[in-house]
């Protein structure tokens, strides 16, 4: 079995669409991760797609979206403390604590 290397990112993510300011506040529409990991064979370093890695965090489960180059997002507008499992075809599937 390979091995794979995963690069975990964690944002704080504050999403907020009002203030009490007197300067008007423009809210995007656009979603962030929380948590962005790059996932790589531990061997070549090529980038890993198509493994399916679950954010988990109490009763909510959430599979991270692949964007084919390795990176997976996941966790949006959602901070927290998750657990990370990760799994692809003939790789080691981990379990991250404490992400």
């Amino acid at each position: 079995m390979k091995v794979l290397t995963p690069a975990v990112v964690c944002a704080i993510v504050l999403a907020a669409c009002g203030n009490s300011s007197a300067t008007p506040l423009v809210c995007t529409g656009e979603a962030e991760p929380a948590v962005v990991i790059t996932l790589r064979d531990a061997t070549t370093q090529q980038p890993v797609s198509g493994a399916t890695i679950t954010l988990s965090e109490g009763a909510s489960t959430e599979v991270m979206q692949d964007s084919f180059d390795g990176q997976y997002r996941g966790g949006f507008e959602r901070p927290g403390t998750y657990m990370v499992e990760i799994s692809a075809n003939q790789y080691l599937s981990q379990t991250i604590p404490d992400v």
